[in-house]
């Protein structure tokens, strides 16, 4: 049945749309949600409208002025978490893409196009809630995570640690959005969560209990967090973060464990093994330690302080190939610059300016005039969106330094962001480094509007 998109809903049949005419009226929003989510709805899913051959055609009816018109690209071939798999992609817009987790009475899903992301989940028996997500509720690699490609090993793009931080994310939105608490990150319990999913892949099976007879109580015992309440969810299969939490989010065992009010802490483990069952692993451990009661409210300071590494793992990305990092990539080198105390060149030879130089081919130099002026100008577009308006004070002044040698090509961007006192720092302002002496002819050529497009460009991601 193909659907033209310029057909109005209301002449459509009722069997094309995924959800009953009898909708309600938009919700109140928790207040706890009110920074992830813009609205949302309950509706009543009609599942036989759910076309499952590849090629069919479907209309969410998201909201009144939000069809989108969907095209079935694969459904899974096996139920795993009691949910088989549904991907599809716009019928007019190739970058509009969605997943859901069906089961034989519900579905749990993400639907994301280029402007904005939505989220179906259910509510209870009768009804489930559509929501739109604000941009800071979805990943700021959006475009590239309903599912992940089975001809690229799982650490070729995306680390494990990556995928382990990005589910994390995700489930706390979805308390946030039921108007709970936030979870802690707790690396006793990524230990015993990580430990079981590539153990469950090593080993060939899929439960709760381990061939050794351990259950989650005794491996997150046996990684010594010292707990009064402990649950474990577990999945496999699923490609990537979002269709992991869409099918947990479908099964109301292990809905419940993500909506939980006593946990206070979380650990997410994630494993690719390609010659297992699933290939995909996934455990998440909840917790609570012992002798709390009450959670502790998350330190507002370190999930800032996350976000400013992000700042500056952007800022990099950006001198250097003129975009934003992906998700994954923000994961993982966030998490070695907060362990590095925010030093791009640690650990030695393996640091964040050493891994763009050398993807870039960018050596110790010195320089021709012709390659240094080409190097400079490629750096400032990319920080500046354009290069044409900048002092050419400051270009001279980087061309000379390749040139003569006083710079290496490798270390331009951290050059011109601590010259240009333009450095993301932990703290969330943007300086240089106590004591630097460089670049002091053109401190203070950049303009507040080049510093505004800058700023723009590293922050506009979402995270």
């Amino acid at each position: 049945m193909a659907l033209p998109t310029v057909q109005p809903l209301a002449s459509l049949p009722s069997d094309a749309l995924l959800f009953a005419d009898d909708t309600t009226a938009e919700l109140a929003i928790p207040d706890q949600a009110t920074e992830l989510a813009l609205r949302q709805r309950l509706v009543r899913v009609q599942l036989d409208a759910l076309p499952l051959e590849p090629g069919s055609e479907l209309v969410l009816d998201l909201f009144d002025d939000q069809p989108i018109w969907l095209v079935c690209d694969d459904v899974g071939e096996e139920e795993v978490l009691g949910s088989r798999s549904w991907w599809g992609h716009g019928a007019d817009d190739a970058g509009i893409q969605a997943h859901l987790a069906v089961s034989e009475r519900t579905l749990s899903g993400t639907i994301l196009t280029p402007d904005a992301s939505f989220q179906i989940r259910p509510f209870d028996d009768t009804w489930h809630i559509v929501r739109e997500l604000r941009r800071e509720a979805r990943s700021p690699d959006f475009a590239g995570l309903i599912q992940y490609s089975e001809s690229q090993s799982a650490t070729a793009t995306v680390t494990a640690t990556a995928f382990e931080t990005e589910t994390a994310t995700l489930t706390n939105n979805e308390r946030q959005m039921n108007g709970l608490h936030r979870l802690a990150w707790n690396d006793l319990l990524l230990a015993s969560a990580r430990g079981h999913s590539i153990d469950m892949a090593t080993n060939g099976y899929f439960s709760h209990t381990g061939l050794d007879g351990r259950d989650s109580s005794d491996r997150i015992s046996d990684a010594g967090y010292s707990w009064n309440y402990a649950a474990e969810n577990i999945a496999a299969g699923q490609t990537t973060p979002i269709e992991v939490v869409d099918a947990w989010m479908n099964s109301p065992g292990h809905r419940a464990n993500i909506l939980n009010s006593v946990v206070c802490d979380l650990g997410v483990g994630y494993t690719y093994d390609a010659g297992s069952y699933y290939r995909h692993y996934w455990t998440q451990n909840f917790g609570r330690q012992q002798g709390v009661g009450t959670c502790p409210p998350i330190p507002m300071d370190d999930e800032n302080e996350a976000k400013n590494y992000y700042r500056k793992v952007n800022a990099y990305f950006y001198g250097t190939f003129g975009r934003s990092a992906t998700s994954g990539e923000l994961a993982e080198w966030g998490a070695v610059l907060r362990d590095n105390s925010g030093s791009v060149w640690k650990p030695m030879g393996e640091g964040l300016q050493h891994y763009l130089s050398n993807l870039m081919g960018w050596g110790a130099g010195p320089l021709d005039v012709y390659t240094a002026g080409s190097i400079v100008d490629q750096v400032l577009t990319n920080l500046f969106g354009w290069s044409w308006d900048i002092d050419p004070h400051i270009i001279n002044y980087y061309v000379e330094a390749l040139v003569e040698g006083y710079i290496r090509p490798r270390g331009l961007v951290n050059a011109i962001l601590n010259d240009l006192v333009i450095m993301p720092r932990a703290d969330g302002t943007y300086s240089q480094p106590n004591g630097w002496t460089g670049g002091g002819s053109i401190r203070g050529l950049l303009t507040s509007n080049q510093f505004a497009r800058y700023r723009e460009r590293i922050e506009s991601t979402g995270f």
